[in-house]
């Protein structure tokens, strides 16, 4: 079975159940290019104060990152998606360190549980597991698709009572031009190419 066969299968189970059954629905986001499951209609917050360069821009650099956030509440528990557009920034370092800054800023919420690379579709990413206080978990995943030059950050907040969220941060779907999901192959040299369906 193709890889897409058994994404379709995992999400078919796991948001069939009781739990997901109320209000969970699938949401496609063309201005950012992604579709992921949230519990209802996200809000939409423009200009989200991110900071996409951490402090490291160098004085002749030129243009601006900007973001959005998409979050949508469960009850006690809380699900973001945060895509940051580097398509004005020109300087190439603080595009590469994305994930690198964007990680090392989850670390320093909580107790730290899980920290890793991850890759989504052959994107570049990390994935985080974090204890937050308040008696509360984390679960991040953060990619970045460099032909597009967005930096994806997905969050899933739960109290440590509730089932892990872990399942929307494993959820996206990068999508191109005409809304069809991308998937990349990467040869022995680490270039990577689209994957087209067969």
């Amino acid at each position: 079975m193709r890889r897409t066969g058994w994404i379709a299968v995992f999400i078919g189970l796991v948001f069939s159940s009781p739990a997901f059954a109320q209000g969970w629905m699938e949401y496609t986001n063309m201005q950012d290019h992604f579709f992921i499951n949230f519990p209802g209609e996200p809000t939409i917050e423009e200009d989200y104060p991110y900071n996409a360069e951490g402090g490291q821009r160098p004085a002749d650099a030129e243009g601006e990152a900007h973001s959005r956030r998409y979050q949508a509440f469960d009850g006690d528990s809380r699900y973001a998606v945060i895509v940051v557009d580097y398509r004005e920034i020109n300087h190439t370092t603080t595009l590469k360190g994305a994930v690198a800054w964007a990680a090392g800023q989850y670390r320093r919420m909580g107790e730290v549980t899980f920290d890793n690379y991850a890759h989504l579709d052959r994107l570049d990413g990390h994935q985080l597991q974090i204890i937050l206080p308040g008696e509360r978990r984390m679960y991040v995943s953060i990619y970045m698709h460099y032909p597009d030059r967005k930096l994806y950050i997905l969050e899933a907040e739960a109290p440590l009572s509730a089932p892990p969220p872990q399942h929307f941060t494993a959820a996206l779907q990068v999508l191109d031009e005409e809304g069809q999901s991308i998937r990349y192959v990467i040869d022995d040299f680490g270039n990577a190419t689209r994957e087209t369906d067969r």
